[in-house]
């Protein structure tokens, strides 16, 4: 009711280095442009590091931190829509066949619990949040790619995954996120970039 379609784009930019010693790290400014009964701009910070322990094993964090929020409507009520920070460690494997799995956990800000039907109930606290990333080479050139975020609790935190596919036209799929020019961040989506809404 109020609206049929719902836009999201999301733009990224960013810096990254691989160290001959393992230690690797990356910076992005995230910007989210959305229309769904309102437009809203978003943005924020993405940042990681890592130690590779060896050639299939890397550990470290990644996390996000909130830069600008947007006012709107939803229907005629006046909305606020800001990025939720977050930290997690994680570890990524990297299999025989070039797949990679990365698992994570840490803790993302509190976020309102704002429901349209029941009314708002207060601010959670810090909450608990986990995921998990999926990257599979097919051949040269095509992968599948994957993410799952979860912020705690299931009633009103957020539930973002998504499965799909990723072209590489220099035909390096399979160096995947391991090559040495290779980003180290993927290009933002909705599971490395959950929102948050009050009013």
């Amino acid at each position: 009711e109020g609206t049929a379609t719902r836009f999201q784009n999301f733009s990224t930019i960013g810096v990254f280095q691989r160290s001959r010693l393992g230690l690797n790290w990356a910076i992005a400014y995230d910007y989210l442009a959305e229309n769904y009964y309102d437009r809203f701009d978003l943005s924020q910070w993405r940042g990681l590091v890592g130690y590779e322990l060896n050639q299939r094993n890397e550990v470290g964090v990644w996390y996000t931190v909130a830069d600008r929020g947007a006012n709107g409507f939803y229907k005629t009520t006046p909305v606020h829509l800001k990025p939720i920070s977050m930290g997690n460690a994680y570890w990524r494997h990297t299999w025989a066949s070039c797949a990679q799995t990365m698992l994570w956990m840490g803790m993302a800000e509190g976020h309102g619990r704002v429901n349209v039907a029941l009314g708002d109930l207060g601010r959670t606290g810090n909450t608990f949040v986990y995921g998990a990333q999926l990257f599979v080479p097919l051949n040269d050139s095509l992968a599948v790619f994957g993410q799952a975020n979860m912020i705690t609790p299931a009633s009103t935190g957020t539930v973002d995954a998504f499965l799909g596919f990723s072209f590489y036209p220099g035909r390096s799929a399979r160096s995947g996120f391991r090559g040495r020019f290779s980003p180290m961040l993927p290009v933002a989506n909705s599971p490395m970039f959950a929102v948050d809404m009050s009013r």
